[in-house]
């Protein structure tokens, strides 16, 4: 699949909205030198999200993101990053079942 991205011309940010559980869209920033995945804690406590998070506002961060990904979320995945034409390609590395009523 092919995904849309924007990129922060100041900052020159890859800025990626992530979607969990269908319900809650989030605003993250690509981070290919990131080894972990971290989201605002702010943004996952107003979803009624549970996990170890990093507290943004605490340490003095003020962003327009809520969170980092990191390396780990392509974990399985080959991707792509098409910096012309702000798109980055996923595709799944994980084995998949396919059923069938033929035989």
């Amino acid at each position: 699949m092919t995904y849309q991205f924007e990129r922060d011309p100041e900052s020159g940010m890859i800025f990626v909205d992530v979607l969990l559980d269908e319900l809650h869209k989030f605003k993250m920033v690509l981070d290919t030198g990131a080894s972990r995945t971290t989201f605002d804690k702010s943004v996952l406590f107003m979803a009624d999200y549970t996990v170890q998070v990093y507290d943004f506002l605490a340490h003095g961060i003020l962003s327009d993101y809520d969170g980092v990904l990191g390396i780990d979320f392509f974990e399985n995945t080959v991707f792509t990053i098409d910096m012309d034409e702000q798109t980055i390609e996923v595709k799944s590395k994980k084995k998949q079942l396919v059923c069938s009523d033929e035989f």
